[in-house]
């Protein structure tokens, strides 16, 4: 797959979209969410944030966090 031709619309690409063969969409809105911290400042949230909700991922549990608790 030649991901370059996505970089203008991501959002809106085939690799994003949430249709069968992509990665999933963007997640549901959630108001509360502002972005991702980095060490350069905040990435921005492109609208989502939230669970996402449909693309292969969306029953997607993620369990990283349990990492956290046992180092």
């Amino acid at each position: 797959m030649n991901y370059d031709r996505y970089t203008k619309d991501p959002k809106n690409s085939a690799l994003f979209n949430g249709n069968a063969t992509s990665m999933g969409g963007n997640g549901a809105p959630d108001p509360n969410y502002k972005g991702l911290r980095t060490s350069a400042g905040l990435m921005k949230s492109a609208g989502g944030g939230g669970c996402v909700t449909e693309g292969p991922f969306k029953e997607f549990v993620d369990h990283t966090w349990l990492v956290k608790e046992f180092v």
